[in-house]
């Protein structure tokens, strides 16, 4: 082959698959991303998030409950929740949430529990609204928004009670489907290969589908834009690859630094804080993808004789 044919396969190569191809792609995403997440300061909306989170996470954690009591029963809904929690923040961290979990949502009688009802989904929506507000931040349109502030919240407080209840369905199919596994457990043991790993890898891709699922929702309902779909799910995707990674960063973390016992009384909320800030800082960036993706798509559709 001579030297002029070598050239230009490889000039080919590059335009096809690096020039315009998807390394390209996939750098001007990361650039576009990271270009959002300094100029929408990502971790300060994260840091806001996460103080509303630490007074919302009872409320959400007593209406999963909820939601999972009748199915499963109350004992069996609390103890779920909290053995997941504890993988990251430790069991010894757990005393606010077990009494967050162990609180009924329907407590009193008459006008009394009514009035405790709402203002527990209402704080417990707060989390929500709070979220709404950054990725309207991120989603912002160029001309700025339009749109009646008292519907605004109306409609963004009645997504967060269904988000509530996305939650409270989600932990109960990933429950039902535990208790599945664990009552096949002796017949996936009769092989030696399979039974040790079906059921953990099963468990894994129904965690990681709930959690994708859950995010694609929020990215796609809670902004006041027009999301499709496929960014949202872009989004939801990265989230839940960077939630499974996070939690074992983030215990590797408390396991060297022993920040939980440095803080003495508060350890316990000190860690959820934690937990819950990375948390929030990969919700953020996964809706920055998510923007980026459609950004940087649309302009290379948009540019003459470029080939999404």
């Amino acid at each position: 082959m001579s030297w002029r044919r070598t050239r230009d396969l490889f000039a080919t190569i590059w335009r096809r698959y690096v020039g315009n191809g998807l390394p390209r792609l996939l750098l001007d995403i990361f650039l576009a991303t990271y270009r959002g997440f300094v100029d929408n300061r990502l971790t300060s909306m994260a840091a806001a998030i996460a103080f509303y989170t630490i007074f919302s996470l009872g409320p959400v954690l007593i209406f999963s409950v909820a939601i999972a009591e009748p199915v499963v029963g109350r004992l069996m809904a609390q103890q779920h929740i909290l053995d997941a929690i504890a993988t990251v923040v430790g069991p010894e961290n757990l005393d606010i949430l077990r009494r967050f979990a162990g609180t009924s949502l329907f407590s009193g009688r008459g006008w009394v529990a009514a009035v405790g009802l709402a203002l527990l989904l209402y704080s417990g929506s707060s989390v929500f609204v709070e979220l709404d507000s950054a990725l309207d931040h991120i989603w912002k349109p160029a001309g700025g928004w339009r749109r009646n502030v008292v519907l605004a919240e109306v409609r963004t407080r009645l997504l967060a009670l269904a988000l509530m209840t996305v939650i409270g369905v989600l932990f109960l199919v990933v429950l039902l489907a535990g208790l599945v596994l664990s009552a096949y457990a002796d017949a996936l043991n009769t092989f030696p290969v399979l039974g040790e790993w079906i059921g953990p890898a099963v468990s894994g891709v129904l965690r990681y589908a709930a959690v994708a699922a859950f995010f694609t929702v929020i990215y796609k309902a809670l902004p006041d834009v027009v999301v499709p779909w496929r960014y949202a799910l872009y989004g939801g995707a990265i989230v839940a690859v960077l939630f499974a990674l996070g939690n074992w960063a983030i215990v590797y973390y408390f396991s060297v630094t022993h920040m939980a016992s440095a803080f003495g009384a508060a350890g316990g909320v000190a860690a959820v804080m934690v937990w819950i800030y990375y948390t929030a800082i990969i919700v953020l960036l996964g809706a920055q993808v998510s923007r980026a993706t459609r950004d940087v798509l649309e302009a290379r559709t948009s540019l003459p004789g470029t080939v999404e």
